[in-house]
């Protein structure tokens, strides 16, 4: 929605974004391309200091830069949403950075990523970022990689491809490889994620997922309450688990009152939680970050979506999956009926129960 607050706050990014601007001639780059130096050993930071979901999708790009400069040294912000991924990070960063958004810390990191010295600061945020702009124009790396189209003049390469290239958002945050004369279309996109150890697979659990990252994502309690009722009269033999963040408590205790569903309990973090997702059989959720380790894992999964989400470019790839879109912006209007559906048809398709 376009408030007046919100006008005001593009109005000043605008002008800070012009403000910090420098002279560098902009590269514009949509193949593989020898533009620097890229023998020697290179510094390189990513700032992706936005959302856990963001950070899975950008993995392929850090791990076919590590693959083909094995001798590069690279570093990572990350924010508070995604710092828990940083131990994950390790086979492919050396170090990384958390971004807090608090004035004193933000000011303590600014100039110790100064002090690092980068050679490349490579912006995988698609649209203009004031904060990655700032970064950029203090860290003042030789070389300034990043996507977004009008973004600040910071940038020593700009890379893009015609929007009906792009599939899929993995192929787009690959596209900083261009600059390193890497071609993309030959490139593993393979999503992962870390698996936790002694997990064992149930083949009878469904996991259903209440909440997303905002809460409109939130498809309604009563919806749920339908939704369990109907799979576990259906199939009896299914265990329902849900999973919700501690803020969905009271909505949690009237669908546990009102179902057979096992509550998995709440997880200290969400690489902790994913384990559940391991477990399960079929994943339902409205959130657009677990369809991601869903892929990694090669789970099943119905995924209810905005008609905002984009979905043409955030579905899940290369695994069994049945997508359900809000006919406008509230997700509770998608029907139990369209979910139960799809869950089904993914049942009967997947041979996933006898």
């Amino acid at each position: 929605m376009d408030t007046i607050p919100k006008r005001i706050e593009l109005f000043f990014r605008r002008k800070i974004q012009k403000f910090f601007a420098d002279n560098r001639s902009t590269i514009v780059l949509n193949e593989p391309k020898k533009t620097f130096e890229l023998s020697k050993p290179l510094k390189v930071l990513f700032l992706r200091q936005d959302h856990l979901g963001d950070v899975v999708v950008s993995i392929p790009l850090l791990r076919e830069l590590h693959k083909v400069y094995p001798n590069y040294e690279l570093q990572i912000v990350l924010g508070k949403s995604n710092i828990g991924l940083a131990p994950f990070l390790h086979s492919y960063t050396t170090k990384e950075w958390k971004y807090s958004k608090k004035f004193l810390e933000t000011i303590s990191l600014i100039f110790s990523l100064r002090k690092e010295r980068f050679d490349v600061v490579i912006d995988i945020h698609d649209k203009a970022s004031l904060t990655s702009t700032i970064l950029i124009w203090i860290i003042n790396s030789k070389y300034a990689i990043g996507l977004a189209a009008g973004a600040s003049k910071v940038f020593s390469h700009r890379v893009e491809q015609k929007t009906e290239s792009i599939s899929h958002v993995v192929n787009l945050y690959l596209l900083p490889l261009l600059a390193f004369n890497i071609d993309t279309e030959k490139v593993n996109s393979a999503l992962e994620f870390p698996r936790a150890e002694g997990v064992v697979k149930n083949n009878n659990q469904v996991l259903v997922n209440l909440n997303g990252s905002q809460r409109s994502r939130y498809w309604g309690t009563k919806n749920f309450i339908e939704l369990i009722k109907a799979i576990t009269t259906l199939y009896p033999d299914l265990v329902v688990k849900v999973s919700c963040t501690k803020d969905y408590d009271i909505e949690l205790q009237e669908i546990l009152a009102n179902t057979t569903a096992i509550h998995t309990g709440y997880y200290s973090s969400f690489l902790s939680f994913s384990s559940e997702i391991e477990k399960s059989m079929v994943v339902i959720t409205p959130d657009t970050v677990i369809p991601h380790i869903c892929c990694a894992w090669e789970i099943p999964c119905v995924v209810m979506y905005l008609r905002k989400d984009s979905f043409e470019q955030w579905h899940p790839r290369n695994i069994p999956y049945k997508r359900i879109l809000s006919q406008n912006e509230d997700i509770s209007t998608i029907s139990v009926e369209s979910v139960l559906t799809s869950f089904q048809n993914l049942l009967s398709q997947e041979k996933l129960t006898q």
